[in-house]
């Protein structure tokens, strides 16, 4: 059994703890390197043979961090009073599932970080969207003379920002953290605690490692598990599920769309971007300034507004933010043009919904160029 201070309290639990990480990717070292900094005892385990090989960060961790990799990686959890999953192991593997079964705690990378930040922390979910929105909620915010921290499932893990935090002496280097967090990274949430909850959109994605859509739908809607009555769910009206998750917010709803005017939040009228908060509603920028391509990338860009101004930035500071986004590399991203073809590359469009709404994004004729996994 384990110490429940180790969730309760872990800032004084986790010294001296027994920690396995499982994983030794970004996340999973990152996770490592922290705590390492907060005297846990950390075992990393890989299942695979090369993992440590590659893995030269192992090293530089010191003697102190027990390596265990290929078939018998699970001993390394035979000992843990907390386990730290990587999202790219699934948690219904039978060693994670005979721990849990013992009353050993699993979470996720996130959720360690999360105990640790002393910043406020936007989270943003979804199917499709989530890199482009949480980079240009970061854009937004810059433009107002924040500071963000920008990461999680997106490039830097959350670990690192904690790390970041720690190692400088004259306060946090961060104003606010804004993180891309997927269903694999929010499966083994349990007090982590987002102030501005972001839901994008949600279909049928990952079904390789869920059982079925709704067990997707389940690790999705985690993400406001723990928010209270002065949070905020930032939600895509024009979605059915995602706009009946409202059920389960206990604070201040705002709502985007594209089809219909909203009474608190953000949409599209009369080809200008708008926002309303209760009284009369008030342009913000055209929408034809925006340059993303595609409608998809348009309730993006509504997402990113609500958050903004919800964070206090000027609706000018707003549309100059989005009006200098260009967009992130591999996401609808304009390569050349060669003898009159424009090629495009989406290769981060990764699943079906995806791939449809780049296509939707163009009126010429389309060669598509699909597979690879």
């Amino acid at each position: 059994m384990y110490d429940a201070s180790l969730l309760e309290n872990p800032a004084e639990a986790l010294p001296d703890a027994a920690v396995t990480v499982v994983g030794m990717g970004r996340s999973g070292m990152a996770a490592a390197r922290l705590l390492q900094t907060l005297g846990a005892r950390v075992t990393l385990v890989d299942q695979r043979t090369e993992a440590a090989i590659q893995a030269q960060e192992v090293l530089n961790l010191g003697r102190h961090v027990h390596v265990l990799t290929g078939a018998r990686w699970f001993e390394g959890l035979l000992y843990s009073q907390l386990v730290i999953i990587s999202p790219g192991v699934p948690s219904q593997l039978e060693p994670i599932a005979r721990v849990r079964a013992r009353g050993v705690p699993v979470v996720s990378e996130i959720e360690l970080a999360s105990w640790f930040l002393t910043v406020p922390l936007i989270a943003v979910t979804g199917t499709n969207g989530k890199s482009t929105v949480a980079s240009l909620i970061g854009a937004i915010l810059e433009h107002s003379g924040v500071q963000p921290f920008v990461g999680g499932n997106l490039g830097t893990p959350l670990s690192e920002a904690v790390l970041m935090e720690r190692q400088r002496p004259t306060g946090p280097r961060f104003d606010c953290v804004v993180a891309e967090v997927s269903s694999f990274q929010l499966e083994n949430v349990y007090r982590f605690h987002p102030h501005i909850a972001v839901m994008l959109n949600l279909t049928p994605d990952h079904l390789d490692r869920y059982a079925s859509f709704a067990e997707y739908q389940a690790a999705k809607e985690r993400i406001f598990s723990h928010q209270g009555p002065y949070d905020l769910a930032v939600l895509n009206a024009d979605d059915p599920l995602v706009a009946a998750m409202s059920r389960l917010c206990r604070g201040t709803i705002l709502t985007v769309s594209l089809a219909q005017q909203v009474p608190w939040g953000v949409s599209v009228s009369k080809g200008m971007v708008t926002a309303r908060f209760g009284g009369q509603p008030f342009a913000l920028f055209p929408a034809e300034d925006v340059p993303l391509l595609g409608q998809h990338n348009l309730a993006n860009v509504l997402a990113a507004t609500a958050v903004g101004l919800a964070c206090g930035v000027p609706g000018d500071r707003v549309g100059q933010a989005i009006r200098s986004f260009r967009g992130l590399d591999h996401a609808l991203e304009h390569v050349r043009e060669r003898g009159g073809v424009m090629f495009v590359n989406d290769s981060k469009g990764t699943n079906i919904d995806a791939t449809l709404r780049a296509l939707e994004s163009f009126r010429q004729p389309i060669v598509l160029i699909l597979g690879g996994k």
